[in-house]
């Protein structure tokens, strides 16, 4: 009687293979330490941040992030003009890589004239009949008027009076106590021609007293008798800048690290207001 005997199996097994395999193991490994250590001995101006990933993302528009997240998801064209996603990517990608827009010549001369490339600016809200020719620009007041010692007389200040900060009455909605809003001047010593006397040139109007801190502190109270929590930074700006003999143009960078102040010590901040002084008559504002 015969039996059957199980069936031989060869193994056949290469050593350049293996050697192939562990080479290709350490040179991933390799790449993965080299390029771990250059990103961590970058300069921290060169590395990559959230910081750096909002200014890549701020070159494409509102409408081409979500065109592309609706190319996933069907359902979001709903919400798109026609039904239909128009993500546009060869002008995204023309105005990443050139900096220059299609839709905006100015990008063609920004970067050519001297000075040009300031009033580069993009307009996020505006009223009807708003565009560059006539929005207001910012522009520094004469030095001399900033010295607290060369402030102009007041007069007509006898109508201002000190808001009521306790609320009239008990509202409906509240934030619990916690101080959401937190209000701030960059300018803070913009001042108006009624009250300063002998002054006529709007560009002289700035005063540290009488100023649109007055109307942060009157938001303030507006917002407590709404049930919304709001802090009134009091911080004198100006007055630091003339200490440390910095230029109007750094006024935003010392208002920051009042706000930064701020917000590490009250973490409840949602909402942060500068309020400034109109720069045109009303008629000619655009809301």
């Amino acid at each position: 009687m015969k039996r059957n005997r199980p069936a031989d199996f060869v193994a056949v097994i290469h050593i350049s293979t293996i050697i192939k395999g562990l080479l290709a193991i350490l040179a991933t490994l390799l790449l993965f330490f080299a390029v771990s250590g250059l990103l961590t001995s970058l300069r921290p101006e060169y590395r990559l941040s959230s910081e750096s990933v909002n200014t890549v993302t701020n070159q494409f528009s509102g409408k081409v992030l979500f065109s592309l997240i609706a190319n996933e998801n069907h359902y979001f064209n709903h919400a798109l003009p026609g039904g239909q996603a128009d993500t546009g990517l060869g002008k995204q990608i023309l105005k990443a890589s050139t900096n220059i827009s299609l839709d905006d010549p100015r990008s063609l001369l920004g970067r050519e004239l001297p000075g040009f490339s300031i009033f580069d600016n993009q307009i996020l809200v505006a009223g009807k009949d708003a565009n560059y020719t006539n929005m207001p620009y910012e522009s520094a007041p004469p030095l001399d008027v900033l010295n607290e010692e060369r402030e102009a007389a007041l007069q007509n200040v006898d109508t201002i009076a000190e808001p009521d900060q306790t609320p009239s009455k008990q509202p409906s909605l509240t934030t619990e106590g916690r101080k959401v809003v937190e209000i701030y001047h960059t300018h803070n010593r913009e001042s108006y021609l009624p009250y300063l006397k002998g002054v006529t040139n709007p560009n002289q109007a700035y005063h540290s007293k009488i100023n649109v801190t007055k109307l942060g502190a009157q938001l303030q109270k507006d917002l407590e008798e709404k049930g919304i929590g709001a802090s009134l930074n009091k911080t004198d700006i100006q007055g630091q800048m003339n200490k440390k003999g910095l230029t109007y143009g750094k006024s935003y960078l010392e208002s920051r690290t009042a706000v930064k102040a701020a917000m590490a010590a009250n973490q409840d901040i949602q909402y942060l207001i500068d309020i400034h002084r109109d720069s045109k008559r009303k008629k000619t504002q655009h809301g």
